[in-house]
């Protein structure tokens, strides 16, 4: 069983989907402050680094499972 040549589409928009609400929640409830010097990140930037983290982890998923595949 192969990938559907639209799981590309599917796999972006759910994830442009899943940030677009993230950010929604992040600004209907606010965040908390770190507190003290260390603040590595605004919280928006964190939430945009681990969308593009999880991102990158499905296409290289993706990836690997459309080569099993393909040995197979």
């Amino acid at each position: 069983m192969g990938f559907p040549r639209n799981s590309l589409k599917a796999l972006f928009l759910g994830n442009a989907l899943s940030l677009l609400v993230s950010c929604v929640c992040l600004s209907v409830f606010g965040t908390e402050k770190w507190g003290g010097t260390f603040e590595p990140a605004a919280a928006l930037q964190m939430l945009c680094a681990a969308a593009l983290l999880a991102l990158a982890v499905q296409l290289v998923w993706r990836r690997v499972k459309r080569r099993t595949q393909k040995r197979s």
